[in-house]
């Protein structure tokens, strides 16, 4: 699941607009709006408000997030796949930390 379906499935689960999300995270709701098509990229700083909002973990939230930021670099790449591949085995190799580090 995209990060933009987790954010409609996780408004429409709870019975909200896309009005009351954005009063709720202070933004327009047309910049709501593009968020769940995919239009516009949330902010991180945004993700811990969500997550409050529906009572789930930060964490968890911000894994499709990022999944959802490497997806926005590499869908038009013809070696998407490779690149994936050679990030989940330098992760394996020298550990996120390291690399973070680096």
């Amino acid at each position: 699941m995209k990060f933009t379906e987790k954010l409609k499935s996780l408004r429409e689960a709870n019975g909200f607009t896309q009005r009351q999300i954005a009063s709720m995270l202070d933004i327009d709701v047309a910049v709501y709006n593009r968020y769940e098509k995919g239009e516009r990229y949330m902010k991180r700083e945004l993700l811990d408000k969500v997550a409050t909002i529906y009572h789930i973990s930060a964490d968890e939230l911000s894994k499709y997030w990022l999944a959802g930021q490497v997806y926005s670099l590499l869908y038009k790449e013809e070696n998407a796949k490779e690149v994936i591949n050679m990030v989940a085995e330098d992760i394996v190799e020298y550990g996120i930390n390291k690399m973070v580090e680096e």
